[in-house]
């Protein structure tokens, strides 16, 4: 286990000497497996010299502006080993070539092999490095203004932190593009050790810099030591310390076994119980996570699982967090290790297409919007596989289409007599209220003038126009209502209508009839406030106040089903964006 740094472990949720996967260039800096995967690589002249040349600075900005690629595969030996924290391995590359301490070399954000160490949290990894370099080169920014010391901060790091400002005490006042210094990225660190040893040691004479900030650091700092002594805080920094202690001992493990052979990994993952296995049926992200980024290979075994690889069980599973793991580390693999077909003739649809485990099914309320959910995860799965896939059969000359509505029959039937319960109820009411709010617009409190155009008496006043508009309001509103829950009385009920088709009606419905309840109330007391408003002045108060009860009640029993469908319909989906790719 490396070195831990010197900072109260209860406050430092971002572990010196853990490594953390991140994405910010490496899905950029994809390529082909004719890429460059060693050190670096010899450039060949015209004369056709095989020596190694070294590509200066002034080289590596020329291919930034002509678009290049030579810079990208030249340093990504380099880029990976900071990613991981393989100091063995960039030590090498920089004794071949020194500029490489300062070289640019990602695309976009342009960061140094500081900037990428830092980015990733390997600390130990960046202190070497400093060794290395000189004072001058770590105050170079990266794209957008931030030193190594704003990343060191970000992640929580106390000791690299002390490290840096020893090297070069002027980052601590280099400012990003928009202005802030590093102490203003370390408030959200979470330590607070670092926020206050910054927050000593940071001058205050930078125009750029807010002069309320150190003020409000030290609230901040004796806020964090008060909530020691809460014990509702303490036992949430002591579950989060366990989750960081237990991710930790995942990562040392998998460390541990990258020094043996492949199948002995295997061995050791799958007695005398299936660790995969358990980690991707229960969801356990962190295990899979760490797994995959040390022993990739994995991903398209399929002797870890019952005749399955890994995405096919978590999709048989409805684990949509290691779908997008799988989907976020290798992203053009995801779509081969999908066309793997079972025994009995399945494919990855056709899983998906099986009727999801009863604890997943129970996490959504109501059958219909059950049966709306595996519809969604249906699709999604579609849009992962090859469209050809979609319409093979397995051994049963069953597509996974037909499979689905199978498999789903009886949860269709159960969604069918939920909405039509539902919608009858609503009916009712709806009925009840357009009855009522009709029959008001006729008998208008106070009644008519004597004469022959029959003008209301209260005609001018603020409160008549409250009760005529509410009114119409609710009995539209009803009406629209009624038409929505009559529609999903005599809807079809195919499979595919409880994707969209009858969802929207019911929110329809469902808002209509919270508006028509709501103008009704409002129709009642304004009646109420007109026919006493005349002997006691006052009474729109409690009129208002005693108005306001059934609507709060209404809100409270219904709108978190109606808020609920609102999501499952037109929310985001369940699997994350493909991430984009580039071309060279």
């Amino acid at each position: 286990m490396s070195q831990q740094p010197d900072v109260n472990p209860s406050l430092q949720p971002n572990k010196d000497s853990v490594p953390k996967a991140c994405s910010s260039e490496e899905r950029q800096l994809s390529q082909p497996q004719s890429a460059v995967s060693g050190g670096a690589q010899p450039n060949v002249n015209p004369e056709g010299s095989a020596h190694q040349q070294q590509l200066t600075e002034a080289q590596i900005t020329t291919n930034y502006v002509l678009g290049s690629a030579e810079h990208l595969k030249y340093y990504r030996p380099l880029y990976l080993a900071a990613q991981r924290g393989d100091w063995e391995a960039a030590k090498s590359f920089i004794e071949h070539d020194p500029n490489a301490l300062t070289a640019t070399i990602t695309a976009i954000s342009k960061q140094t092999v500081l900037h990428v160490a830092a980015f990733c949290w390997q600390w130990e990894f960046v202190l070497k490095l400093l060794e290395l370099t000189s004072a001058e080169s770590i105050v170079k920014q990266e794209g957008i203004g931030l030193t190594v010391l704003h990343y060191a901060v970000q992640g929580g790091s106390l000791k690299t932190a002390k490290a840096l400002v020893e090297k070069h005490p002027d980052l601590l006042q280099m400012v990003n593009n928009y202005g802030n210094p590093p102490l203003f990225f370390s408030i959200w660190s979470g330590n607070k050790d670092l926020v206050w040893y910054l927050s000593l040691i940071t001058r205050v004479d930078s125009p750029t810099f807010p002069f309320f900030i150190p003020s409000l650091i030290e609230i901040l700092y004796n806020l964090i030591k008060l909530g020691y002594h809460a014990p509702t805080v303490k036992m949430v920094r002591d579950t989060k310390l366990k989750y960081e202690c237990a991710v930790e001992l995942v990562n040392h493990v998998c460390t541990e076994l990258s020094s043996m052979s492949f199948q002995q990994i295997k061995d050791f993952l799958q007695n005398p119980n299936s660790i995969m296995a358990s980690a991707v049926t229960c969801g356990i992200e962190e295990i899979v996570r760490s797994l995959f980024l040390h022993f990739p290979d994995m991903m398209i075994d399929v002797q870890l699982m019952p005749e399955r690889n890994i995405l096919q069980a978590a999709i048989e599973y409805r684990q949509v967090k290691i779908v997008n793991i799988l989907k976020e580390i290798h992203p053009s693999a995801t779509k081969n290790i999908s066309s793997h077909m079972l025994k009995s003739g399945n494919t990855t649809l056709h899983l998906a297409g099986e009727l999801a485990p009863p604890i997943k099914l129970l996490s959504v309320s109501g059958a219909a919007l059950q049966m709306q959910r595996e519809l969604q995860w249906f699709k999604e799965v579609e849009e992962i596989v090859y469209p050809e896939q979609r319409e093979w059969k397995n051994k049963n000359n069953e597509t996974p289409k037909e499979v689905f509505r199978t498999k789903h029959k009886v949860l269709a039937k159960e969604g069918e007599k939920w909405m039509k319960n539902t919608a009858n109820s609503c009916m009712l009411v709806s009925a009840l209220i357009a009855t009522v709010l009709f029959a008001a617009a006729f008998t208008i409190p106070g009644g008519n003038k004597n004469d022959d155009k029959g003008i209301p008496i209260f005609l001018q006043t603020n409160t008549f126009t409250v009760f005529a508009i509410s009114d119409a309001l609710g009995l539209f509103c009803s009406l629209t209502s009624l038409l929505m829950f009559l529609a999903i009385l005599t809807a079809r009920y195919e499979v595919e209508d409880f994707l969209r088709s009858l969802p929207k009606k019911l929110i329809i419905g469902l808002g209509s009839l919270f508006v028509a309840i709501a103008a009704m109330i409002i129709a009642f007391g304004a009646a109420l406030t007109i026919v006493l408003s005349k002997r006691w002045h006052w009474v729109f108060v409690p009129i208002t106040l005693l108005a306001s009860f059934p609507v709060a009640i209404f809100v409270m029993l219904q709108l978190p089903l109606f808020i609920q469908m609102v999501r499952s319909t037109y929310g985001m989906s369940m699997f994350s964006p493909w991430p984009s790719r580039k071309f060279e």
